[in-house]
């Protein structure tokens, strides 16, 4: 698969997408980033079914992007 990731740039970090197909996480995807020192990732799983995995890969956009941010600032707040 040759468009397997792609790079979100948003104004406070840049964001990871991967679309995984492996035996452990079996159709996937993965984002990840770096924030405040610490490298925080996140797994959609779709089981097998990777016609759902691939559609939700070519959807995840910067709206989703800026919200895994979010939901992660706000984790990071109700914990710390």
């Amino acid at each position: 698969m040759k468009d397997w990731c792609k790079i979100i740039p948003l104004e406070e970090v840049d964001v990871l997408v991967e679309r995984i197909s492996n035996e452990q996480d079996k159709e996937a995807i993965r984002c990840s980033m770096r924030v405040n020192g610490m490298h925080l990732v996140a797994v959609m799983g779709f089981e097998e079914d990777g016609e759902k995995a691939d559609a939700a890969y070519e959807k995840y956009d910067k709206a989703g992007a800026e919200e895994f941010l979010d939901n992660i600032l706000k984790m990071m707040e109700n914990n710390g």
